[in-house]
């Protein structure tokens, strides 16, 4: 009983330490995907103050 205890314990920290490491990498992933996009608009801002200027 005890070391059932003890397993299933293991199995729940487990378990909640992949879903930490599965929601850190989707926010990485939208992050870098973010800082991707916002240089993107910092290049095309560039670009549209040269026209303007």
């Amino acid at each position: 009983m005890r070391l059932w205890k003890i397993s299933n314990l293991n199995l729940h920290v487990f378990m909640i330490l992949k879903n930490i490491n599965f929601l850190f990498e989707l926010f990485v992933k939208k992050t870098i995907k973010a800082r991707k996009m916002n240089n993107k608009n910092k290049k095309s801002y560039i670009k549209f103050r040269m026209v303007i200027s």
